[in-house]
């Protein structure tokens, strides 16, 4: 891994790739509460952590298409929505998901006639969660099958998965992570299912796993169905974690 630029990447949510309509990311943070614990014997603040929590906010273009920004934003639901933002189409490259509430959908209409968006998605019941991809950005499977794995060190506690399904022509396909032990180059090697998602049309979905996860990692596609477009990645859970998975 290097220094890298912010060119070429992508976000996601719900099952809809409005990469081509976001104009910057704004803020993606990983905040937590901050707990005063100061005793009369001190002369200087003692604080301990507290809550954690997750928000990324983003602006757009206004785009009314099928299946753009305003098609995906427009709602501002207070079901969970799952966002996606992929530094790049890499595969095993740096990636963030949360689950969260869209707070705001707010327009702004320039005086050089621009018209954008901003929009603010802050965590529920989750932190946001960095990881890397799984796929290489958006891949599609034409039929059951694997997709080559991302080779990165083995980890022993748990995680959490992300899939965003954005297209599917026909049938119910079944999406599994499967992880590897031995294998090298992504292809070769044993392979498990490590966990399967629940969804199975066009979405999206977070899904945690407990214990070990082997050092590779890939996208197994099972079932009857043609040309599913979809992307994924794992956040591997490590020994500082607030709260296990």
């Amino acid at each position: 891994m290097a220094k890298k630029s912010g060119l070429g990447q992508g976000f996601f949510i719900g099952g809809k790739d409005i990469s081509g309509d976001v104009s910057s990311v704004d803020t993606v943070a990983s905040p937590k509460e901050v707990l005063d614990v100061t005793g009369i014997d001190k002369s200087a603040v003692e604080r301990i952590a507290g809550r954690g929590s997750g928000e990324i906010s983003f602006t757009t273009f206004f785009n009314d298409a099928a299946n753009q920004q305003h098609a995906a934003l427009k709602a501002v639901a207070r079901t969970d929505v799952v966002g996606c933002y992929f530094q790049s189409s890499t595969l095993g490259e740096t990636a963030a998901g949360i689950v969260a509430k869209q707070m705001s959908y707010d327009t702004t209409r320039g005086t050089d006639g621009s018209l954008t968006n901003s929009v603010q998605l802050l965590a529920n019941s989750n932190v946001l969660e960095w990881g890397n991809t799984v796929t290489a950005g958006k891949i599609t499977h034409s039929s059951a099958g694997s997709s080559t794995g991302a080779v990165t060190a083995s980890s022993a506690a748990g995680g959490a998965a992300y899939i965003q399904i954005f297209s599917l022509d026909s049938g119910t396909p079944t999406f599994v992570v499967q992880d590897s032990s031995d294998t090298t180059n992504g292809t070769d090697g044993s392979w498990a299912t490590l966990l399967t998602f629940a969804t199975q049309a066009v979405g999206a979905e977070r899904k945690t796993v407990s214990g070990t996860v082997n050092k590779g990692l890939r996208i197994t596609t099972t079932g009857t169905f043609s040309n599913a477009v979809i992307a994924v990645m794992l956040r591997r859970g490590e020994s500082v974690d607030a709260e296990g998975y």
